[in-house]
């Protein structure tokens, strides 16, 4: 398992460009008007869960190959079959509640934080936001996410995906 700091940015650029599309369906209404942290924060929990549903059999099959001890695996095709196989479709989705539980609250935690940061850093809304704003308040949201959510789920995860 990777280092929180060393995890928290690999694919945050994605995910701030993935759920653009979405934040900006929800805010719709808003057009021209600033949107609110909470939209931020729904969209966001709306992508963890869209990204969890779908990456959750890819991640089981690289937690059983990393675990894998005797050889009995491979590759990531084989491993997959294999546990499709004995175990059925379901296996492949283990430890997908904590997996769903730690994206929905890690992306409510960065969207939110990263804006709430934004704003303070610019201080106050209606200031410009630089590059240098953008990249402190993306720091700085990666670091509590990674701190308060990431570490903690991914351990949960991790011990039910082994079984």
């Amino acid at each position: 398992m990777q280092t929180p700091l060393v995890n928290m940015n690999k694919n945050q650029s994605k995910d701030l460009l993935a759920t653009s599309a979405l934040k900006d369906a929800m805010g719709a209404e808003m057009k021209n008007r600033t949107v609110p942290v909470y939209v931020k924060m729904m969209a966001g929990m709306a992508g963890g869960v869209a990204e969890a549903c779908i990456l959750q059999p890819l991640d089981v099959t690289k937690t059983r190959l990393q675990l894998d001890r005797t050889g009995q695996y491979k590759g990531m095709v084989n491993c997959g079959t294999t546990i499709y196989k004995t175990e059925g479709g379901l296996a492949l989705y283990k430890g997908l509640s904590p997996f769903v539980t730690n994206m929905v609250l890690k992306y409510a935690l960065r969207f939110g934080s990263f804006a709430w940061f934004k704003e303070q850093i610019a201080g106050g809304k209606d200031k410009p936001i630089t590059p240098t704003i953008n990249f402190t308040a993306g720091l700085l949201a990666g670091c509590i996410e990674s701190v308060i959510i990431v570490t903690p789920f991914e351990v949960i995860k991790t011990r039910m995906q082994k079984e």
